[in-house]
């Protein structure tokens, strides 16, 4: 989870951006708009905008009807990209959900931190139901077919745990992703745009303490699973 933004996010927005044309083809668009399709804060929609906008994915103009949104050849480039990756693994996937693995390490200790936050941990027992163990559970995704796998879940819309602002700093939203570990015990991947790390770390947060559970180490490889909701 990298503070610059990701492929995995920007084709998200603008495949929701593309679910917006009419029938001419026009995407009229708004942050309250596009927060609501994706699963964000209006703030965090915003933001999104702007990351694309200054990546070249797309153009933005203001009209008497509202913003229009022009997905840009840069964006179109991304989506094909996305297409083709993940036509690939989906076609040869055997059996129903998603599996990627990774190499467990210990980390820099500011899962521990956010975890215990009063808010969020709040929006935990309430959307995930569980209350999740002091700090996350962290693997390194080394081969790039886990990190196919692991971008094939995010396309998936997530739980939206919300942020918010305390007297000294302000804290992000947290998109969720709910998991088994070895599928023998749930969890939640987590997702921040503060977070430290990048794309080939998932983090992960469960009632247990998983290390103690699996009886695990660093180095050790740790397979998780995802199954797809089921869709209306």
């Amino acid at each position: 989870m990298s503070r610059a933004p990701s492929k995995a996010r920007q084709a998200m927005v603008l495949l929701s951006l593309m679910k917006m044309r009419s029938q001419d083809g026009t995407i009229f668009t708004s942050s309250t708009r596009l927060a609501k399709a994706i699963g964000v804060s209006q703030q965090t929609a915003v933001r999104y905008l702007q990351e694309l906008e200054k990546s070249r994915l797309i153009k933005r103009l203001l009209t008497t009807k509202g913003e229009v949104v022009e997905i840009d050849e840069r964006g179109l480039l991304l989506l094909r990209e996305m297409h083709v990756l993940l036509s690939n693994f989906f076609s040869s996937a055997p059996a129903p959900g998603i599996t990627f693995s990774g190499v467990l390490f210990t980390g820099v200790g500011e899962g521990a931190y956010y975890v215990s936050q009063k808010e969020y941990l709040e929006q935990f027992r309430s959307k995930l139901g569980f209350t999740p163990y002091p700090g996350t559970f962290n693997i390194r995704l080394t081969e790039q077919a886990d990190q196919v796998r692991y971008l094939q879940m995010l396309v998936f819309p997530p739980t939206l745990i919300l942020g918010f602002k305390a007297p000294d700093r302000t804290y992000g939203d947290v998109l969720c992703y709910n998991v088994s570990v070895e599928k023998k015990h749930a969890g939640a991947v987590v997702r921040s745009v503060r977070s430290l790390y990048d794309n080939s770390v998932v983090e992960i947060i469960s009632p247990l303490n998983l290390r103690k559970e699996l009886n695990a180490k660093d180095g050790d490889r740790i397979s998780v699973h995802f199954t797809p909701p089921r869709l209306p």
